[in-house]
C-alpha cells in the first residue's frame, strides 16, 4: 500500500524495486495536476531509501525504455495536461522519457483509445489512465471508475 503516485510509478518501472518509487509526498506542495518533471519547484517525494527528491527521476529504466529498445509498440493513453488525472502520467516523472521526443510521442489523450481500436491501430502494449473524475479518488466513487 502506498500513495497513488507511487503505485502508478510501479506499473511503469522496469525493475519493480526501484529506489525512485516514492512512498509519500513531503510537506504540502501546491495542489496542482502538474507532477513529475512538471511539478512546482520545491515539491519533494520521499523514496524507499528515505531520501527526499524532486519527482523527476533520472536513470531508472522504465518499461517504455525497454519496449523502445526491443521495437515493441506501446502507448500511454492518459489524461491531457488540462485534467488533474495528468498527475498519474508516470512517464512524465522520468526525465529520460519526458525529455525524449520519441518516447513522449507515445503519450496520447485517453480519448484516442477508442478511435485507435476502431481503426485497428492499437499498439502491442497499452497503459490506460482515466481522467480524474473516473479515477475513483475522492470525491468520486468507485462506480465512476468502473463505469468508465
Amino acid at each position: 500500500m502506498s500513495a497513488s503516485f507511487a503505485n502508478h510509478l510501479f506499473e511503469t518501472s522496469a525493475n519493480g524495486g526501484s529506489t525512485s518509487i516514492s512512498t509519500s509526498v513531503i510537506g504540502n506542495p501546491p495542489i496542482t495536476h502538474k507532477w513529475g518533471c512538471d511539478a512546482p519547484s520545491g515539491t519533494l517525494v520521499q523514496l524507499y531509501n528515505r531520501t527526499n527528491v524532486y519527482p523527476c527521476f533520472n536513470g531508472d529504466k522504465t518499461l517504455a525504455d525497454e519496449m523502445q529498445s526491443a521495437g515493441v509498440s506501446y502507448k500511454w493513453y492518459g489524461a491531457p495536461t488540462s485534467d488533474p488525472g495528468y498527475q498519474w502520467d508516470t512517464f512524465n516523472a522520468y526525465s529520460q522519457d519526458r525529455n525524449n521526443s520519441t518516447i513522449w510521442t507515445h503519450n496520447v489523450p485517453w480519448t484516442n483509445l477508442l478511435s485507435d481500436a476502431a481503426k485497428n491501430q492499437l499498439p502491442q502494449f497499452s497503459w490506460v489512465s482515466p481522467p480524474f473524475k473516473a479515477s475513483e479518488h475522492p470525491p468520486y466513487g468507485t462506480c465512476s471508475g468502473e463505469n468508465w
